[in-house]
């Protein structure tokens, strides 16, 4: 911080919590704080919040503390014209985005949200302003430390202790974040900072941050993240290569510039011995025995196979990510709005495209893609200039300061940002990442603004506007504080209070489950999209509860749904699931006008979903079983084989197409599409499965395959009446009364109450 005055020290406590809890949310990843991601930026929110509303406070009611802050952002214009130029083009691609209210907050399942963008900025720069410059050091030995924590945790999973109270990951654990790439792109962000304290203290000093570094190493190893490796060998290499010395006419500094050629030639065996590594590892058909049982050893070569990146879906991903960001180049799609474009060009004949992650993508696992999809072209070019001149000041300072250890910090941060949007070109960002990058830049600025004078405080229209809004500020104070309140309890106390309601109901049986969720409802929020969407989910997993009572839950679904179709129109998976249900609930409605509007209702459901995602075969999949319970059989045939000319390497479509062909008289050509799908792994050894080729053989009437469905059908379910009795009939429909009869017979020791009916039954076997 560029500011020396007392005014600062009324407050400098609060602020000084402030960032030390910011500082300290890596670690969050309980309830009611969970998933992680999402916990740590609601908490991220409330905490900053009351910072910003502090640091106005500041502004409005102290003149020498607004003349010193203003001094600071004059003496440095251009860095902060760049930093507004990020905050414009952020608030323009919230603005345009075609989900404004989800570019705002997001949902759980992501931490972002361009609020939460916002703030991570607007942190940087107070934390810049108001930090005094002893504590800088005090909130990085901090900052190792919630590492070393985190890291310990990740031990904890992987070598499984406590297993009884942590789940075990044998392999990539995530330790308190989401999953194990944010995990190692974490621990990357404190390396580099470690390394150089270790470099930069002497003796005993430099203990705890070679035990720091230490740790972040073996984490990122056992986090198994290919990107961070990269990221961290280009950066190793270019901290290595182009270390800062300074000529002097010292004789200790000549000496130690002789050794300076062992700095690059370290430099590029570090580049060789990466290649000879990965070399080994891909044409070794066995490894030493050593090695093959060393669980570490393990971690890091089960992620250097040359083939396996090379079928990655990532590749893909971006060739539909490219097309989406041709339709909205300028400002993007909005904030946290991937999907949506991802959902119109997604296209699953691109090779691998599904092959680990399905094909719902919302990140594109590129920064660069995923940052011009989202907010545009425009947002990019502010973005990376930002982080371009600041590379370009830090260089600048690095090369004219004749302090070693200033020129040491200022090389790894350098090396930090190599490493980062060297990993991050195959990866994603959240807000534990953010939080400890946007520290990072607020200390790069103090940086920056250490070797240069703060400008004098001459400007007389901005003491002019000071004075007139200090005459005011009891009435701001007072309208800020109200929107701080707001703020502070819409959209994020009550947010979540009702997520760790959500959280807890997932634990209950589902008789308790669906009718907790349902009292949820009321309780409005910007999660009412997350909540109801939820529910639905928990609708199709709970099939063990009756029948009767799954309609009704599925009619409560489908009005749901029609809620989430109201809040996020463009998302695709909604109306997807809207024709979903409709098709259940036809299934079971005897009326025939109600399933006809059924129908129609349906078919506009499955139409909407395809213009938000041509491609998406999932939909044509549950279109054509749509059409199945229509009874539609040419349209049924259509949709499937729509679906297979898209990829040919979904099972499901080739299991409607093959009980289309049987229901259209083609009983040869549907069996042998069925057989294919079998092939393909269908699930076809389910009740759902068994029960639709029953249908399609009795209405066929191949009474004779009828006999291994419904022997299969009463494996799934022994006492379940219904399927023993049209076993009967079919055994009678053959003419092997003997059968029919034993089938039938079974049904009076298992429903009592069914014997007058099997009898008159047993009386038509002559």
């Amino acid at each position: 911080m560029k500011i020396n005055d007392n005014s600062i020290n009324k407050s400098y406590l609060f602020y000084l919590i402030g960032f030390f809890s910011i500082l300290a949310l890596p670690l969050l990843a309980f309830s009611p704080f969970y998933p992680p991601e999402w916990g740590k930026a609601i908490a991220f929110k409330i905490i900053f919040s009351c910072l910003l509303f502090l640091f106005a406070w500041q502004m409005l009611s102290d003149r020498k503390f607004f003349q010193q802050i203003s001094s600071v952002l004059k003496s440095q214009k251009t860095i902060f014209w760049l930093l507004f130029a990020v905050l414009l083009t952020v608030l323009l691609s919230t603005l345009f985005s075609s989900d404004i209210a989800f570019s705002l907050w997001s949902s759980p399942h992501r931490s972002g949200g361009s609020v939460v963008f916002i703030f991570l900025i607007l942190f940087s720069v107070i934390l810049f302003l108001t930090l005094k410059n002893d504590d800088w050091k005090k909130l990085w030995n901090f900052s190792f430390l919630i590492g070393d924590l985190i890291v310990a945790f990740a031990m904890l999973q992987y070598f499984n202790v406590f297993p009884d109270f942590l789940v075990s990951y044998a392999e990539r654990p995530p330790s308190t974040l989401s999953n194990s790439i944010l995990f190692a792109a974490y621990l990357m962000l404190l390396i580099f900072p470690a390394f150089c304290f270790v470099i930069k203290k002497p003796g005993r000093h430099k203990i705890f941050y070679l035990i720091s570094l230490i740790l972040f190493i073996f984490g990122i190893m056992i986090g198994g993240s290919r990107a961070a490796y990269l990221g961290i060998l280009v950066a190793g290499f270019y901290f290595l290569f182009f270390y800062p010395i300074i000529k002097t006419e010292k004789p200790e500094d000549k000496n130690f510039l002789k050794k300076l050629p062992i700095l690059k030639i370290a430099a590029l065996a570090l580049i060789l011995f990466a290649a000879l590594g990965i070399y080994y590892v891909n044409t070794r058909p066995k490894l030493p025995q050593f090695l093959e049982k060393n669980q570490i050893f393990q971690s890091v070569i089960g992620r250097l196979s040359i083939d396996l990146a090379l079928e990655e879906p990532r590749f893909s991903a971006w060739k539909v990510a490219s097309q989406a960001l041709k339709e909205k180049p300028i400002l993007g799609w909005g904030p946290e709005n991937f999907a949506i474009g991802f959902d119109k060009y997604y296209d699953p004949s691109l090779p691998y495209l599904t092959k680990e992650w399905g094909s719902w993508w919302d990140r594109a696992h590129n920064i660069f893609l995923d940052l011009a999809v989202q907010y545009g072209i425009l947002f990019l070019l502010a973005y990376f200039s930002f982080f371009g001149y600041l590379f370009w000041k830090l260089r600048k300072i690095k090369r004219r300061t004749e302090r070693e250890s200033t020129r040491i910090t200022i090389h790894g941060i350098q090396s930090l940002f190599l490493a980062y949007f060297t990993a991050l070109f195959f990866g994603f960002d959240s807000v534990t990442t953010y939080i400890i990058l946007f520290f990072i830049i607020g200390y790069s600025l103090h940086l920056t603004a250490e070797s240069e004078e703060t400008a004098g405080f001459n400007n007389k229209n901005n003491l002019d506007w000071w004075l007139f809004l200090n005459k005011k500020r009891g009435i701001i104070a007072g309208i800020l504080l109200i929107f701080l309140v707001i703020f502070l309890w819409k959209y994020n106390l009550k947010p979540l209070a009702i997520n760790a309601k959500i959280n807890k109901i997932m634990n209950m049986a589902c008789e308790k489950k669906l009718p907790a969720f349902e009292n949820l409802f009321n309780q409005k929020s910007f999660l009412d999209s997350f909540l109801r969407l939820k529910y639905v989910d928990e609708v199709k997993n709970c099939d063990q509860i009756a029948i009767e009572e799954q309609i009704n839950y599925i009619k409560k679904g489908v009005k749901a749904l029609k809620d989430v179709s109201m809040i996020r129109p463009n998302y695709t998976r909604t109306w997807l699931m809207l024709g979903s249900l409709n098709a259940v609930l036809m299934t079971n409605e005897t009326n025939p006008q109600i399933k006809e509007n059924l129908a129609k209702e349906s078919n506009f459901y499955f139409e909407k979903a395809l213009s938000l995602g041509p491609k998406h075969q999932e939909t044509l999949a549950e279109w054509a079983k749509s059409y199945f319970v229509q009874e539609n059989y040419p349209k049924m045939k259509e949709k499937s084989e729509s679906c297979i000319a898209l990829n040919d390497d979904v099972r499901s479509c080739y299991w409607y197409l093959g009980l289309s062909e049987i229901l259209l008289g083609n009983k040869e050509k549907g069996e042998e599409h069925l057989k294919t799908a079998k092939e393909k792994s269908f699930l076809f050894d389910t009740r759902a499965a068994w029960s639709q080729l029953a249908i399609a053989y009795t209405k066929t009437e191949n009474y004779k395959e009828l006999i291994s469905v419904y022997n299969s059908l009463t494996a799934i379910d022994p006492n379940s009446v219904q399927y023993r009795a049209s076993l009967s009939v079919v055994y009678a429909k053959l003419g092997d009364f003997q059968s029919a009869k034993r089938e039938a017979l079974k049904i009076i020791d298992m429903a009592p109450e069914e014997k007058e009916r099997v009898e008159e039954f047993l009386k038509t076997l002559r």
